[in-house]
């Protein structure tokens, strides 16, 4: 009889509790995101919670990587970096008899742009100057 008094007092008090509105949340850039072009290959992003973001891309058949900081504000996502490895990669010149190289520094520039989210798992990023980049967020 006590259970059943303690479960009707319960929902009495929960039916005149005033109601609040739910609250829309932004949508999070935590994660690892991907772009793929056919002449390029992939360029993979994971943004960890902290600002900290650590990008691979490919190199002529190297993979490199770049480890910053990001920071995302009023839709516009801005990233810093401050290493890459290797910094540098080297490619034997075609036909060349005396094994000649040709070498390519890894650095990344500094980027920043506009970012559209289209739900949860895809995003546009607008830098100026170049194609906005469309990523789309890795599903575990």
């Amino acid at each position: 009889m006590k259970r059943v008094a303690l479960i009707v007092l319960t929902m009495l008090a929960l039916s005149i509790m005033p109601t609040r509105l739910a609250q829309a949340r932004d949508v999070s850039l935590v994660g690892h995101w991907v772009h793929c072009d056919q002449q390029k290959g992939c360029y993979r992003i994971a943004f960890f919670p902290g600002g900290s973001v650590i990008a691979q891309y490919p190199v002529e058949g190297t993979t490199v990587t770049a480890r910053g900081k990001y920071r995302l504000r009023d839709g516009v996502l801005k990233m810093r970096w401050h290493s890459a490895s290797p910094k540098r990669v080297c490619v034997a010149n075609a036909g060349d008899p005396a094994g000649g190289q040709t070498c390519h520094k890894t650095r990344q520039h500094n980027m920043k742009g506009q970012v559209t989210f289209t739900g949860f798992n895809k995003l546009s990023w607008s830098v100026p100057g170049e194609t906005p980049m469309e990523l789309d967020r890795v599903q575990e």
